[in-house]
């Protein structure tokens, strides 16, 4: 049997189904213009039929618009490929570079009281957000605050202690680029959350240490009572 290549590029394609269709639809969006499955293809240099599947789901979405080419000849008419203005908010987004720039922009205005600043930004961030969502009186603030930084990416473990202090552990670190980079911001933010969390639930429990890598792959957060 003789191999198709048009097939084995098709397969390879697949194998990245995101990454392909990123590439078609970028390849629309620097064309500026229409182009056909067989232009894209081309360029791409990958089968039609991969370009056509992942057009489909593209124009489903709403982010490429398809229109029938004029005439020309026997046989139907082509079909030509357009990014709509969706396109420009629907291709990969880099979160982390924002993350860098505003972090490295911070660290150069606030020299000297680097911490504190950012131990402040985390507090009001934290505000904020529970701003956002309702606060039922009573429970065990502790334990929300543990509830919360589970669904910020922490993954954290509550450890038992004193009626009077406990401790979280951190076994996970949702800005691990940000703080090999800059630890001086990021590890006050952590702090600056947790506290501004607790004093948004009522202020019972305040936020004691951040003991950063207190163990291999883990930080500890111990909170204590306020009046402790």
């Amino acid at each position: 049997m003789i191999d198709d290549p048009h097939a084995n590029r098709t397969a390879g394609a697949d194998r990245e189904p995101g990454a392909v269709r990123e590439r078609v639809l970028s390849a629309l969006v620097r064309a500026g213009g229409p182009l056909s499955i067989d232009d894209i293809a081309a360029s791409m240099d990958v089968h039609p039929n991969t370009v056509r599947f992942h057009l489909n789901h593209l124009t489903d979405e709403g982010i490429v618009e398809a229109t029938k080419a004029t005439a020309s000849g026997r046989g139907r008419p082509r079909m030509l490929y357009t990014a709509t203005d969706k396109a420009f908010s629907a291709g990969p987004q880099n979160d982390r570079l924002l993350a860098d720039v505003f972090m490295h922009h911070f660290a150069s205005r606030h020299t000297g009281a680097l911490g504190a600043a950012a131990e402040r930004a985390g507090r009001e961030w934290a505000e904020q957000a529970l701003d956002e969502r309702p606060v039922v009186p009573g429970g065990d603030d502790v334990a929300r605050l543990v509830g919360l930084l589970d669904a910020w990416g922490f993954s954290p473990v509550l450890v038992e202690g004193s009626g009077d202090e406990r401790t979280i552990e951190l076994c996970g670190c949702p800005f691990i680029h940000e703080v090999e980079q800059l630890p001086g911001v990021v590890c006050p933010v952590h702090r600056g959350i947790a506290a501004g969390v607790l004093a948004r639930l009522g202020g019972t429990w305040r936020v004691a240490e951040l003991t950063p890598h207190s163990s291999p792959g883990r930080c500890s957060l111990t909170c204590c009572l306020a009046d402790g």
